[in-house]
């Protein structure tokens, strides 16, 4: 089909298939379609996705996932529940939707596995609050507390639990993890989107909601043409030459999993980044 390198798939409850959701990104890029976001497909028969695989036939699979770590290979191996599909080429693979994958990482028990945590207290299993007790320094009890209440008053309110946040998290390195760690909270709890509930910023670029009003002021929109942007870290990076000074190659950085890294410096990246599109940047390099 058209466009469908760029439409996610979900496993659907009703039809038991992989199916195309109405309102993917290729659809909004297709002549004549009518795209939105209801759980429907192109034909209107509605979707109900599945959470899990283990919500219907599957296989527990072990999976390897990388652990940034000084110490070891860098692989730690977890369960998780599969299913096994036929490709339109013939080649059979295993798939598992990213709920599977994210409470697979963390070790949550599901299928009395030995390579499952065996509660918030196991230090030697990854992610659990007793193992993040030895490198943050944050009471195990502590972390379980916050969590549960956090959770409880969602269950409580209907997804009114919210997370505010400001730009000292921006200044970070490793500012995406944080918040990345934000919104998973507020989608596994059922809080995105809930008046009273999510994620609130009370400083910087995401408070600007109504982005297309705003662009339309900002950027003189009603005179001339669209606006050629460049983000600030990768201007200044260049424009200061701190490029010349960087310290660290992108073996550092590289998930041990990774295959195939084709730089080996940090600028080489952010000219490829903007090369491809994937970040705004005029003039070009």
């Amino acid at each position: 089909g058209e466009n469908n390198e760029w439409k996610p798939v979900i496993q659907d409850k009703l039809s038991q298939q992989l199916l195309v959701p109405n309102g993917t990104m290729g659809q909004r890029w297709e002549e004549g379609k009518k795209w939105n976001l209801k759980l429907e497909t192109e034909d209107g028969t509605p979707i109900d996705p599945m959470l899990s695989m283990a919500e219907s036939d599957y296989h527990v699979e072990t999976i390897q996932f990388p652990y940034f770590d000084s110490s070891g290979d860098g692989i730690f191996e977890r369960p998780i529940a599969t299913r096994t599909i036929q490709l339109a080429n013939g080649e059979k693979v295993k798939i598992a939707t990213v709920y599977d994958l994210m409470t697979s990482q963390y070790g949550v028990q599901r299928f009395e596995h030995e390579l499952e945590a065996t509660s918030y207290d196991d230090a030697s299993s990854k992610y659990t609050p007793a193992w993040q007790e030895q490198i943050t320094g944050i009471k195990k009890e502590l972390v379980t507390k916050v969590a549960k209440e956090f959770a409880q008053n969602a269950i409580d309110t209907g997804g009114r639990s919210m997370i505010i946040m400001g730009a000292g998290i921006n200044h970070w390195f490793n500012s995406d993890t944080i918040y990345r760690s934000i919104l998973n909270l507020v989608l596994l709890c059922g809080c995105q989107g809930v008046n009273g509930g999510g994620w609130a910023h009370y400083v910087g670029q995401e408070k600007c909601r109504p982005i297309e009003g705003w662009n339309t002021i900002a950027f003189a929109k009603d005179w001339q043409g669209p606006p050629r942007l460049q983000n600030g870290t990768s201007w200044f990076y260049f424009a200061t030459d701190q490029w010349k000074y960087e310290e660290s190659n992108v073996d550092k950085l590289k998930s041990p999993l990774a295959e195939n890294i084709k730089h080996q410096h940090p600028a080489d990246y952010n000219v490829t980044a903007a090369r491809m599109g994937w970040l705004p940047s005029y003039p070009q390099f």
